[in-house]
């Protein structure tokens, strides 16, 4: 009787023990496929996100340098074009030379070829001190190199390279080939022996050239801000050339050799560096591809390969992440979570024999979640109030969730942050280049580009216009009288009074060159864009700053205005000429004074 019993007793254990022992498998089975998936999607979606971030870092790490060289040259060229650059004035040209690569970091040279074979710049040299540079007539064809005092001018000679000819280098044939700014291809540094390259522009009168301003840029100074990269401790970072030759690299390598007494890059091929190596030439085979993993050695790498293209600019990013310098913690964290599923259903089961009608419940809300984790959707899951296996299973299932939930918001988070400070660099950026340094007010390209725009609107809509041209009377007679300083204060406080007075949105007053202001009027009448220009004038002359040289005792200034109706093949310069000719009547009028062209 005893035996029969327990034979039924064994029987409804086994009836019981058998579903709930397969049922726990199967749910075991299903959470850990579920997160083996959602693991994978999140790494692949961790790994994209770190190659993007890469990218855009890496990106605008490049073209912050690679525009102070663009913005140093177009400065050049201006003031070249505008006589602030005069070469014939052997103090004011050093002088300004001196201020401009002082100014510029990462710029190892900016000068001015003539097409006469005069050069004329200045140096920043290894150990960060300055030089200045002559060559012309007196110094024989010879470039000599001269320490500068406290002004920037040259004092003792320090360095000397004979026969040193501009019209022969590779930076000046290739700006005037292009007729443009252009960036050179990577060659010797005749003074450094450094690989660089230089972005030059051609100066023109007419069609007749003038000469070429030129920045040189040495390539080891641009591997500097690539080691800062989030890459790991196994990660690098290394860029080619269009000859698959090394331009930066952040791996403790030499990106050239000496040959000869020059500075040759070392080919990709050629780099001492295995995983470099490893890395081209699996691309090379595969050069469909911009983004995959790839195994070097024992380990498995993320390879990216974007192009970087900048003006006339050719180059190739590589990318090489050691995939376990980001996701082994996170892959420890996994397999920890999995084992600790696996070991809680088990206990899971043995409670659910002893208690199953309270467990039931619970794993229906635990399952439950578990599909909504799998879909995306992370919800809590209650606590019993029993401390149990289920207890400790539902808080682990839900530190789980709140672990990945954290990670992905992390995540998100590190994106908008990166995305906002690439904003906000841009806009800097964007503000440099429109904006006139020293009065503060918009310069002439944000002038010529506003012009055009300005032009076309009021052509389309028939409506007239306002184009002012100003002019400090006798500036040069002050800055010759009180100094440069005084001539910049003077200029400042001028921006002052020009911004208080021309603040509608759709107005623009710019600096058009030296002590030239320019200023445009929308939707206006002629006789408010008179009472501006007349308010103008008495506020420049009530500052009642002193100038002994002038004929009203004062800094004044003269104002000339065109007025009217634009028509549609009319071009800025053509207004600026017309407004210039009206400044100039109201110089020969004895200066102080507005003079106005209607047009109809």
């Amino acid at each position: 009787m005893k035996r029969k019993e327990l034979f039924k007793v064994n029987s409804i254990k086994l009836e019981l023990v058998v579903p709930l022992i397969s049922a726990f498998l199967v749910a075991t089975i299903i959470i850990t496929s579920v997160v083996l998936y959602h693991s994978k999607k999140m790494v692949e979606e961790v790994m994209v996100q770190l190659k993007n971030q890469m990218v855009s870092i890496i990106e605008m790490n490049l073209d912050s340098k690679l525009s102070k060289a663009i913005q140093l040259s177009k400065i050049n060229y201006d003031s070249f074009n505008n006589d602030l650059l005069l070469v014939s004035d052997t103090n004011k040209r050093e002088r300004y030379f001196s201020t401009m690569i002082k100014n510029f970091d990462d710029v190892a040279m900016t000068y001015v070829g003539l097409e006469n074979g005069e050069f004329y710049g200045a140096r920043r040299n290894l150990d960060n001190t300055f030089n200045i540079v002559r060559n012309n007539k007196s110094t024989g064809g010879n470039s000599e190199y001269y320490e500068i005092n406290s002004y920037g001018e040259g004092t003792e000679l320090v360095q000397i390279f004979k026969k040193f000819d501009p019209r022969v280098r590779p930076w000046y044939i290739g700006a005037l080939k292009n007729k443009n700014i252009t960036f050179s291809s990577i060659y010797s540094h005749f003074v450094f022996k450094e690989p660089t390259i230089t972005a030059s522009m051609p100066i023109y009168k007419g069609e007749k050239v003038l000469g070429v301003v030129g920045v040189d840029f040495l390539l080891t100074w641009l591997g500097g801000g690539l080691r800062e990269l989030p890459i790991g401790e196994h990660g690098e970072v290394f860029i080619l050339d269009e000859k698959e030759s090394l331009v930066a690299t952040t791996v403790d390598e030499e990106i050239f050799k000496m040959d000869k007494g020059l500075s040759i890059n070392i080919k990709a091929s050629e780099s001492k560096n295995f995983v470099t190596k490893s890395a081209v030439a699996k691309l090379k085979n595969e050069s469909n591809k911009k983004y995959q993993e790839i195994e070097i050695g024992s380990k498995k790498y993320l390879l990216v390969k974007e192009k970087l293209k900048f003006y006339n600019i050719n180059w190739d990013i590589f990318i090489v992440i050691l995939i376990d310098d980001f996701l082994g913690e996170t892959k420890i964290i996994l397999l920890q979570t999995l084992i600790s599923v696996s070991i809680v259903s088990l206990l899971f089961m043995i409670i659910t024999l002893i208690v199953i009608k309270h467990i039931v419940n619970p794993i229906l809300k635990l399952n439950e979640s578990a599909k909504h984790l799998a879909s995306g959707i992370y919800e809590e899951v209650p606590l019993i109030t029993d401390k149990n296996e289920l207890y400790e299973l539902t808080n682990n299932f839900n530190l789980m969730g709140n672990k990945l939930t954290n990670l992905l918001e992390h995540l998100s988070e590190e994106v908008r942050l990166r995305t906002i400070e690439l904003e906000e660099k841009n806009e800097i950026l964007n503000k440099l280049s429109y904006i006139d340094e020293l009065m503060q007010i918009p310069n002439r390209r944000k002038f010529d580009e506003y012009g055009v725009e300005v032009l076309d609107l009021a052509s389309r809509n028939k409506r007239p216009i306002g184009f002012m041209m100003m002019d400090i009377d006798d500036f040069k007679k002050y800055n010759d009288t009180y100094g440069h300083i005084a001539g910049d204060n003077c200029l400042k406080k001028i921006g002052e009074v020009l911004r208080k007075s021309i603040q509608r949105k759709t107005d623009l007053v710019a600096r058009y060159g030296g002590e030239e202001i320019a200023v445009i009027i929308q939707e206006t009448t002629l006789e408010n864009i008179l009472n501006i220009a007349e308010k103008i004038r008495i506020n420049i002359e009530k500052m009642d700053i002193e100038h002994k040289n002038s004929n009203f005792g004062k800094v004044t200034i003269s104002i000339g205005v065109v007025y009217g109706q634009i028509l549609s093949n009319q071009r800025v310069e053509d207004i600026v000429q017309l407004a210039d000719e009206m400044l100039y009547k109201a110089k020969r009028k004895g200066k102080n004074r507005c003079e106005v062209l209607e047009k109809k």
